[in-house]
């Protein structure tokens, strides 16, 4: 309830309560003398000059509650105001911070790698080189590695049914089915589109890099100068 209401309902309430003493204070009048009704009205007291006191009291107060109100929300506006400005503040310079972390990280990556003297497909997780067997491949644009070696980086588990060319990749609460050569995946029994299937490389199954580690949550960044792709802890 606003506190406009409540002055309203407060006002309606005294009237109803003070309505028997104007009703009695009418009546006396009528009955009483001339003189008795000058005596009454010179002397600014009773019932009737109360109710006219309360009235203007009451109406004063409804007038400062609604003043109060309308004040209240144009100050609650302007607040919102200045928060949007904040936040669109915040957001840009999240966006910068974000930008020149982007810069420190590939040029350390880049210097560890150049100092390995190693070509191709660099992959880090949380700062840690990932060891493949077979070397990262790209196809349409998308980065495949070996599953094993990728699930142990992200401390998930992974199963291979070689009769059903099926591999199944568990993490916490998250399961994802991977079919070879199957552009649908289906994650928690939810199906889900891939850009790029899993596949067979020299033996070794091969899975879309992004898609897993972007399923459980984590965040894939490629730095094309150097080959280098990056997966971090959100």
């Amino acid at each position: 309830m606003s506190r406009f209401k409540a002055a309203v309902i407060v006002i309606v309430v005294s009237m109803l309560v003070l309505l028997p003493a104007m009703t009695q204070a009418g009546a006396m009048g009528m009955s009483g003398s001339v003189s008795s009704e000058a005596s009454f009205e010179g002397s600014g007291s009773g019932p009737a000059s109360d109710v006219a006191l309360n009235g203007e009291v009451e109406e004063d107060g409804l007038q400062n509650e609604v003043e109060n109100d309308a004040e209240s929300d144009v100050a609650e506006s302007e607040a919102d105001g200045l928060l949007k400005d904040v936040e669109g503040v915040l957001g840009q310079l999240r966006g910068r911070l974000e930008e020149q972390k982007q810069a420190v990280d590939r040029e350390a990556y880049e210097q560890k790698w150049d100092e390995l003297e190693e070509d191709g497909i660099k992959v880090f997780c949380d700062g840690l080189k990932i060891v493949f067997d077979v070397p990262p491949v790209i196809k349409e644009g998308r980065t495949l590695v070996p599953v094993r070696a990728l699930t142990e980086a992200l401390g998930a588990t992974v199963d291979w049914n070689a009769e059903t060319r099926v591999v199944t990749i568990i993490k916490g609460d998250i399961t994802v089915v991977l079919t070879i050569d199957d552009e649908i995946a289906v994650v928690n029994g939810r199906e889900v589109p891939l850009d790029v299937p899993a596949g067979i490389e020299n033996s070794r199954t091969v899975v879309p890099l992004r898609f897993v580690s972007e399923t459980f949550d984590l965040k894939v960044q490629y730095y094309a100068e150097g080959g280098i792709v990056t997966i971090n802890s959100l």
